[in-house]
């Protein structure tokens, strides 16, 4: 089967007219002639997949489909598929009862089942394994056990990550599309067929299986008892550990001594202290406290930048998480952005009472980054970092990055890990089952360094986080950031929550955010051999962007020209 070769910018443009015109007649034909078209550039990839989406949903992907087969062109149909990868994987997930329906009537016809055959051994392309999965269901093997462990032969020697997202998606063909409580009897002879003898294998598809079931149900006090076992019989498995241990808070939530005590065994494993649940608190995630540790007094100042909005009811609690923290010589730096509730009050009552806080307010509402630019402008301390003002530090967070930065002077910055979870105490995994990952909000970084080498946050309203550390990386070297791989902050994951506005955990990157990284990919493999083309003023007027972000990303002109005037006079002060 062909792929996509780069198109002239004229046979570009024809492409895209017929996809927003929904001609599959022109696009095959085009496509044809173009002896179909290798590789398309990241751009007009993702392109190609928002008009393919639209389409999709102005008709029907049945109709899209019959479209190409009319035109005896469905190869082109499967060549888009390829092109969108990772995108095309939820695309396929969002309209998957129609897909499989075309696809087990026959419509679809044997291209298909060459196509899926082949991807499932591509690392880079990421079909719905569910889909493949369930799809082989017959009578005589209702589990669907021989392509289950078809999988398994293919995935056994990859990464983990892999190997998690196929246990994942099997898991999610059992729940979602099998009514995994009617076939659950037979779990353990699934077990029993996995022949790749990896306790890797059936400790991800245990783990899998948890997740979403009522804990009282046989089915998963028989998973988690042998979770368990397996905990026991290898105990140098720390992921296996993690989960056991998140999965049991999850499930013993109306006893919050109970699920502090299993946060505590996760915490354990990295050697983090303890916290313990005030009872009293409106939430379990608001009774989230911490021991009283030691207090460290000599060394340089850390600036903490808390970027701040309509987070009234959790603000006090980031706040004390700050200040209580054992490294004693800080700044706190709160910039609120036009909220309307408590939060300015609620900052201002802190700052009587402690010293080190210092409150701004943004004169319009602006965005997170904005914030953190500004935050940036006042800030006087040897390093500085983030704190999202509904988010709890652990309180040796601060010491913990200071004392790797001095230990370690060639590295720029360095970040720890977190875990999310809801007020209600819920535990949040990703869509591969990881509880502990990377937090890039908590970076520390060299503060003078950084303003004379690498600038400011791109002043978008989501997703600057990646681009800033991918630009430290560009500028100064693959190695310049390091990972702490503590669990060091509790990440509040409610629907106000700004890193979950814009993008499901659940689901990987979104299409807005996946362009915006390729965007800022290309622009650092641009300029890599020019550092300098890489310094991010301030001002990042929107017509001056050096490189693309979808509209409503953008903050407006005039809070942009307000920026630059405020930084042009703090730079004045400081002269």
């Amino acid at each position: 089967m062909m792929g996509f070769m780069t198109l002239s910018s004229k046979n570009w443009g024809f492409l895209k007219k017929a996809f927003e015109k929904q001609n599959a007649a022109i696009i095959c034909d085009l496509m044809d002639r173009q002896k179909a078209i290798q590789k398309l550039s990241d751009l007009q990839k993702y392109e190609i997949c928002f008009i393919f989406e639209a389409w999709i949903q102005k008709t029907s992907i049945g109709r899209v489909v019959s479209l190409f087969v009319e035109q005896n062109a469905l190869k082109y149909f499967m060549d888009i598929a390829r092109v969108s990868e990772r995108y095309f994987h939820s695309l396929l997930i969002r309209f998957y009862p129609n897909f499989i329906k075309m696809w087990r009537a026959g419509i679809l016809g044997d291209q298909a089942d060459i196509w899926l055959d082949e991807t499932i051994q591509i690392p880079k392309l990421a079909v719905d394994l569910s889909a493949y999965v369930s799809s082989s269901i017959r009578v005589d093997d209702p589990l669907g056990l021989d392509v289950f462990n078809k999988l398994i032969a293919v995935y056994k020697h990859d990464p983990k990550i892999k190997r998690r997202h196929m246990s994942w998606s099997l898991r999610r063909a059992y729940s979602l599309d099998l009514q995994f409580s009617d076939v659950g009897l037979d779990r353990d002879g699934l077990l029993a067929s996995i022949n790749s003898g990896s306790l890797d294998m059936r400790e991800l598809v245990l783990i899998n299986f948890l997740e979403g079931y009522d804990p009282s149900t046989l089915l998963c006090k028989a998973t988690r008892t042998q979770i368990s076992s397996l905990c026991k019989a290898n105990p140098t498995n720390l992921a296996l550990k993690e989960t056991l241990h998140l999965t049991e808070a999850n499930f013993c939530r109306s006893t919050p001594k109970k699920w502090a005590e299993h946060i505590n065994e996760f915490q354990s494993i990295h050697v983090v202290s303890p916290m313990r649940a005030n009872e009293k608190a409106k939430t379990l995630y608001q009774g989230i406290e911490f021991e009283t540790l030691p207090k460290r007094i000599r060394g340089s100042k850390i600036s903490v930048i808390m970027p701040s909005y309509n987070n009234g009811d959790l603000l006090a609690k980031a706040i004390e998480s700050i200040l209580n923290q054992t490294w004693k010589n800080l700044e706190l730096i709160i910039v609120d952005d036009c909220s309307t509730d408590n939060s300015m009050q609620i900052a201002r009552k802190y700052a009587k009472q402690d010293k080190r806080i210092k409150v701004f307010q943004n004169a319009e509402n602006s965005g997170p980054y904005v914030s953190r630019n500004k935050g940036l402008f006042e800030a006087s301390g040897k390093y500085f970092t983030v704190n999202d003002s509904d988010d709890i530090s652990h309180l040796a967070r601060l010491e913990s990055h200071y004392d790797f930065l001095e230990s370690y002077p060639d590295v720029m910055g360095v970040y720890s890990m977190l875990t999310r979870l809801t007020n209600a105490g819920v535990f949040v995994n990703d869509y591969l089952g990881r509880f502990r990952r990377m937090n890039a909000s908590s970076l520390m970084v060299r503060r003078k360094v950084a303003l004379q080498t690498v600038g400011y946050w791109d002043n978008v309203r989501f997703g600057g986080d990646s681009e800033y550390i991918s630009r430290i990386e560009a500028i100064h070297g693959a190695d310049s950031i390091k990972k702490l791989s503590l669990p060091l902050m509790f990440c509040n994951y409610e629907e106000h929550n700004l890193t979950k506005k814009q993008g499901n955990v659940l689901a990987g990157l979104s299409g807005e955010r996946q362009k915006y990284r390729n965007g800022f990919v290309r622009w650092h493999k641009t300029l890599s051999a020019d550092v300098e083309g890489l310094y991010e003023p301030v001002p990042q007027y929107p017509e001056g962007r050096p490189f693309p972000a979808v509209a409503h990303m953008c903050v407006p002109f005039p809070v942009l020209k307000n920026l630059k005037m405020q930084a042009e006079k703090k730079q004045a002060e400081k002269k």
